[in-house]
């Protein structure tokens, strides 16, 4: 935002005790990032293999192979061990604390052994970067449920290898998207050190400093700044810094008895977007269509597969209808498609005939096949609820005409073969 711009909102929030004229300036704010976006989408700037590919969940087949692939100081990036100092930089650690000459090269997915009976040793490492004295040990959890013992084996592998009589010469990480501490399941309750990092900041600040120091090679800066976008998307920092920015900058100046009630907000984001979903599209649709009670599952738990979904059923129709999202973290990438209330009632002439709709898509893994919504990305975009609702309302009328028609039709030929 320019200076001139940013004075003049400033003196529209003289009345502080108005707490619309905050609201106003943060729509104000959304509306220039959104304009934004859509101008870096014209220039091919949000152009990104790794979504397109749909690995963002994926955390070993992604995110730990890219991370040790920027960390060996031997890698193809032909940086050296400039982005592996100032990993350690980010950490807090010494920039000696490894000797960056003598990395051993088996950094990603090592095998330590099989798992013991007693599930005290073996398994696998997602990342170890050790030069023969000291390691860094990370756990990468973007999705995963924790495994049993998990970093209790890998804090024991520690123990065993990098310690010189009372002194640990290593570090265990627990890398996930938000910092969250690990299960108990992990741990089995016993007490070591285990240092909480996570891809929103730690990894973030990282890459960002990375793509400083690679400026003059064009490949790895590029490749960088895709993968920065796909942990913006899964981290739901999708807003321009530069906006952000604005934003902070104008509560503290002008809202600072007001900071804690706006941070509170902030946290609770998470749960202001179900909420608002529930009022504001499930609820309309129960009431359209006479369905049951909504099932709704946001994503409360770190359980794998907790998908963001509206589910709706009533009790003449043998099919529920699913609104869902393409990803277990936020309501982007939201779809249609039915299941079957019964898995033995699978109808493949409903499945064949789903197929009228435009846009009805085969899939594997949906046995009816599904519908992308136009308006699929509801993070940032909830205001725009009453279109969202007519497109879905718009789905779901041809979804039941279809079932009622295809029904009809498969009873009249019952009929005609008893006759």
């Amino acid at each position: 935002m320019v200076k001139k711009e940013k004075e003049k909102i400033m003196d529209s929030l003289n009345d502080k005790d108005n707490i619309n004229n905050l609201f106003t300036f943060i729509t104000y704010i959304c509306e220039k990032d959104r304009a934004a976006k859509e101008e870096k989408k014209k220039k091919g700037e949000l152009f990104n293999v790794f979504n397109i590919l749909k690995l963002e969940q994926k955390e070993v087949i992604l995110h730990s192979r890219i991370l040790a692939g920027l960390l060996n100081p031997n890698g193809d990036h032909g940086m050296g061990d400039e982005f592996l100092k100032r990993f350690l930089k980010q950490l807090s650690l010494p920039e000696n604390y490894l000797d960056t000459s003598n990395i051993n090269q088996n950094i990603a997915e090592r095998y330590i052994g099989k798992i013991s009976a007693n599930k005290t040793e073996g398994g696998q490492i997602d990342i170890i970067l050790e030069d023969g004295n000291n390691a860094i040990i990370i756990e990468n959890k973007i999705n995963a449920v924790d495994g049993e013992n998990q970093l209790l084996r890998y804090n024991n592998y520690g123990q065993k290898y990098f310690k010189e009589k009372d002194t640990n010469k290593y570090k265990l990480f627990y890398l996930t998207l938000d910092r969250h501490a690990p299960s108990s399941k992990s741990t089995d309750k016993k007490e070591f050190e285990v240092i909480r990092i996570s891809y929103g900041n730690e990894i973030l600040e990282w890459l960002n400093s990375c793509v400083k120091l690679a400026y003059s090679k064009p490949f790895v800066r590029d490749s960088i700044m895709q993968y920065i976008n796909s942990i913006k998307k899964l981290t739901n920092k999708n807003m321009d810094e530069n906006f952000l920015n604005d934003v902070a900058s104008i509560v503290c100046n002008c809202y600072k008895d007001k900071i804690d009630a706006v941070t509170a907000i902030a946290e609770g984001k998470n749960k202001i977007h179900i909420e608002y979903v529930k009022q504001n599209i499930a609820k309309p649709l129960k009431k359209e269509y006479g369905f049951n009670e909504i099932n709704e599952i946001p994503k409360d738990t770190k359980e794998k597969g907790n998908y963001y979904s509206i589910i709706l059923s009533k009790d003449d129709l043998a099919y529920e209808i699913c609104i869902k999202s393409e990803n277990e973290e936020n309501w982007n990438g939201m779809f249609i498609t039915i299941r079957d209330k019964d898995k033995k009632n699978h109808d493949e002439k409903i499945k064949e005939n789903l197929k009228n709709i435009k846009g009805w898509r085969d899939d594997e893994t949906w046995p009816y096949g599904y519908i992308y919504l136009k308006h699929k990305n509801w993070e940032g975009n909830l205001s725009n609820h009453e279109a969202i609702l007519e497109e879905i309302k718009g789905i779901i009328d041809n979804i039941l005409k279809l079932i009622k028609e295809t029904e009809e039709e498969t009873k009249a030929q019952e009929a005609n073969a008893k006759s």
